[in-house]
């Protein structure tokens, strides 16, 4: 267990000694922010802002529907079984062997087959259909878009309404297999501003750093505007001004469509150790 920590750590590590050198460049699609079917979970539904405790720590959270919500999209579950730290084995896919099955009743089941082998072409992750295994992510139709963080073990639930597109399965898969938000770095006051006067009243939580929220997210270097991960620069606008700037006041153009350079090089830096597991030869 020691070793596995170890090298977990040394993932992350290597992931933040990247250099803006190495990044490709690729086309992405970009949309405009306020027409881009926003990542919630319960969209056009309040709820009840509360601090849980949560391994040890306290986390500030909508509560809708007898769900905990945080950020908008990530479910976070209501026992204590789970880790917050996605750098922990327990919460990474065992292999990076990643189980599945879409409901019969999902609409539109193509987006979710086009965004898995997105994940597929960007990453060393492998998307296998649910068998027997304990662990594996059910798609599901619903309200909004929401994932939980990591693998938490048993059936968790990716959350798809009608209008969530194959961008946003990419990015509730991100979550699922353990990313966090971009825009919530503990860095980001070298990159970002938070507009708070443009911010609707009931997500203003939603733009808390992850030191103001009481723990420690993973991180990469350098920030990543063109992260999949990153909230659009109208993110949760009231009057449809920018709620997120550049550091030089400008908004910008938001990748909706693909994983970035960053996206997929930390995900299999994350996932390194992992993937050597693949060498050895047990049950799944």
């Amino acid at each position: 267990m020691k070793k596995i920590l170890l090298s977990s750590m040394k993932a992350v590590l290597l992931l933040n000694m990247i250099s803006c050198s190495d990044a490709l460049e690729e086309v992405y699609e970009i949309e405009n922010a306020n027409v881009v079917y926003p990542e919630l979970a319960f969209p056009n539904q309040k709820g009840n802002h509360t601090l849980i405790n949560f391994r040890r720590q306290q986390l500030a959270v909508t509560e809708i529907n007898d769900h905990y919500v945080f950020e908008g999209d990530i479910l976070i579950p209501t026992t204590e079984n789970t880790s917050k730290s996605t750098t922990k084995p327990d919460q990474l896919w065992h292999k990076g062997y990643v189980y599945y099955v879409i409901s019969n009743t999902l609409p539109n089941k193509q987006r979710v087959i086009d965004a898995i082998h997105h994940w597929e072409s960007k990453t060393k992750l492998k998307f296998k259909p649910r068998n027997y295994q304990k662990d594996y992510i059910l798609f599901v139709n619903g309200s909004g878009c929401s994932s939980y963080i990591g693998k938490i073990g048993g059936m968790q639930t990716i959350t798809l309404a009608d209008q969530c597109t194959t961008g946003n399965t990419i990015h509730e898969i991100g979550h699922a297999i353990g990313l966090w938000h971009e825009h919530s770095r503990k860095d980001r006051h070298h990159f970002i501003t938070i507009v708070h006067e443009n911010i609707q009243p009931a997500y203003t939580s939603n733009f808390k750093t992850y030191i103001e929220n009481g723990y420690v997210g993973e991180e990469k270097s350098p920030f990543d505007f063109y992260s999949r991960m990153l909230y659009s620069s109208y993110a949760f606008s009231k009057n449809g001004a920018p709620t997120i700037l550049k550091k030089n006041g400008q908004p910008f153009t938001t990748n909706t469509s693909v994983l970035s350079y960053y996206d997929s090089k930390g995900v299999d830096l994350l996932y390194a150790s992992e993937y050597k597991r693949r060498r050895f030869i047990y049950p799944e």
